[in-house]
């Protein structure tokens, strides 16, 4: 194992590629394009900002935001990462993974989309890499294996996101009632840049949980790809030999009948031509 692949495999590696550089990195450009989108929608608003109440509900903006910022990273992390793992960039998962079962695990397989994993194979330059990555079906038309592409990775973020929701969404509701001014019964109003940075946390921890979630999936995906192709390149060797022992197996049965053949032919012939007594 060389210096290079040494690195890859360590924890530290993958502590610092996976949580400080892609999950902080991912967690500052989220709050950032949300803080800005929260500073055009509710700086100048003739609405005061409401936490329930339309039409500046900060709860539906939070609930809607997270799974369009999910979405959108995890498609740009697959991109990105599938990248560096392509060029045998990226961290390698530093433990042991057996390759699932595909009869017991179907719904494993289809979630990780083991069968389209990236790894470094042939040519190494960013058109090749882009159609490893996009084209899944060759027979089939370049808009219809991106749409397609994008139809499962929708799938697949979606899945996740509600995961996140779940968990994110109803604490940062009871963290916002907390802070908020209560108007009637149930609601609570936002002043100044409360909205804002409401929002900028509220993405930053988002981005924070979304792109280690990718990078994971994409990480154990391509470590079990390698494992199913070396599992379908020894199946297909092994198959070979058979078909080669096989052959040469009946080889000497030919040779045996090709040789009896013209000596019974010729003790035929001889005892046709004897002569009568």
């Amino acid at each position: 194992m060389t210096a290079k692949e040494t690195l890859r495999c360590s924890y530290w590696f993958n502590f610092l590629y996976i949580f400080v550089i892609q999950g902080i990195g991912s967690g500052v450009v989220g709050g950032g394009i949300e803080f800005a989108i929260a500073y055009g929608m509710y700086w100048n608003s003739e609405f005061p900002v409401m936490l329930w109440a339309f039409p500046n509900t900060l709860s539906g903006d939070c609930a809607l935001s997270l799974f369009i910022q999910v979405g959108v990273t995890w498609a740009l992390m697959e991109i990105f990462i599938g990248l560096d793992c392509f060029k045998s960039r990226s961290p390698v998962i530093p433990f042991s993974l057996p390759l699932p079962d595909k009869q017991k695990h179907r719904i494993v397989w289809y979630y990780f989309e083991i069968e389209h994993g990236i790894s470094k194979e042939g040519e190494n330059d960013v058109k090749a890499y882009l159609k490893r990555q996009f084209i899944r079906y060759p027979d089939r038309s370049l808009p219809y294996n991106i749409i397609y592409w994008l139809f499962w990775k929708f799938v697949v973020s979606m899945t996740a996101a509600i995961g996140f929701w779940t968990v994110v969404w109803p604490v940062t509701m009871g963290i916002l009632a907390g802070i908020g001014r209560k108007v009637g019964s149930h609601d609570y109003m936002f002043h100044g840049w409360e909205p804002q940075v409401t929002k900028l946390i509220y993405a930053f921890v988002l981005g924070f949980l979304t792109s280690p979630s990718a990078i994971i999936v994409i990480l154990i995906r391509d470590k079990w790809y390698m494992d199913y192709s070396a599992q379908r390149n020894s199946k297909s060797l092994y198959d070979e030999k058979i078909d080669m022992g096989n052959s040469e197996e009946q080889l000497p049965s030919n040779e045996q009948g090709s040789d009896s053949g013209p000596s019974s032919n010729s003790r035929k012939s001889h005892h046709m031509h004897l002569p009568p007594v």
